[in-house]
């Protein structure tokens, strides 16, 4: 059984409508009058002319997608994407849980990728370097990112090379530590 369907259900010339009735019967498209949702749902496919899915009574998530052919009938083409959709509800919900682990740490915190570009910081960072939001984005290459603090410290730096060379060794040790002023 797919899509709500049993063998023998579905014939060559059988209308999309008897389809969606039998569907509709055995709730597919939700509670209600079977005839009453089958029409609301007849509407739906009549107008549909992009992707859309719809979640099962079992929880299984299937997408539609409509072609339409030069005679004005339509393909419609159907995907269980129930695994896509609990790996992004995993995914969000690993997003949601680091957004709040970092919001919530005492430390500030800034991670940079192997070429020395910002991949994530903290709220706390920010305050705690009394720097304002906007400064830097995610793939701001450490040295500008260094520089544009120092702008906005209002800091010269006469050896702005050599300074930024030594916060670069800074973050390439192993070990935490303090920045410099």
């Amino acid at each position: 059984e797919r899509n709500g369907l049993k063998p023998g259900d579905v014939h060559a010339g059988m209308a999309a409508t008897e389809l969606v009735r039998i569907l509709a019967r055995r709730g597919e498209y939700g509670p209600g009058e079977a005839e009453a949702v089958a029409r609301r749902r007849l509407a739906q496919l009549r107008g549909a002319t992009e992707d859309s899915f719809r979640v099962r009574p079992d929880g299984s998530v299937i997408e539609h997608h409509t072609n339409r052919m030069p005679d004005g009938g339509r393909i419609r083409t159907f995907t269980d994407i129930t695994p896509l959709k609990e790996q992004q509800r995993r995914i969000d919900d690993q997003h949601r849980l680091l957004t709040a682990t970092l919001r919530n740490m005492e430390q500030g915190i800034l991670v940079l990728d192997a070429d020395m570009r910002i991949r994530l910081w903290n709220d706390r960072l920010r305050e705690l370097l009394g720097l304002p939001p906007g400064l830097w984005q995610v793939g701001t290459r450490m040295v500008d990112m260094v520089a544009a603090m120092h702008r906005h410290m209002g800091r010269e730096v006469p050896n702005y090379a050599e300074a930024v060379t030594a916060r670069i060794a800074d973050f390439s040790q192993p070990s935490a530590l303090t920045m410099p002023p």
